[in-house]
């Protein structure tokens, strides 16, 4: 028997990944992306490393949720 499955996919508004903490909700970290597989190290080191108090990696800076809390 042949089966189908179909599930929705996260990408975030802008189309970008979003990884870091969420800005006024205390212990809350987001790692959405479309590309997860290629990302997931990365993103997992940033997170890790954030959770831990050491900050932000440089190079998911610009992916911050805070990004997409802004008004335009």
């Amino acid at each position: 028997a042949e089966r189908v499955i179909q599930a929705e996919r996260p990408v975030p508004g802008d189309g970008l990944p979003v990884v870091g903490a969420v800005p006024g909700v205390a212990g809350l970290w987001l790692s959405v992306m479309h590309s997860g597989v290629t990302l997931a190290a990365i993103a997992a080191e940033g997170l890790a490393g954030e959770m831990a108090g050491q900050g932000v990696l440089p190079v998911l800076q610009p992916f911050q949720p805070a990004r997409l809390l802004q008004s335009a």
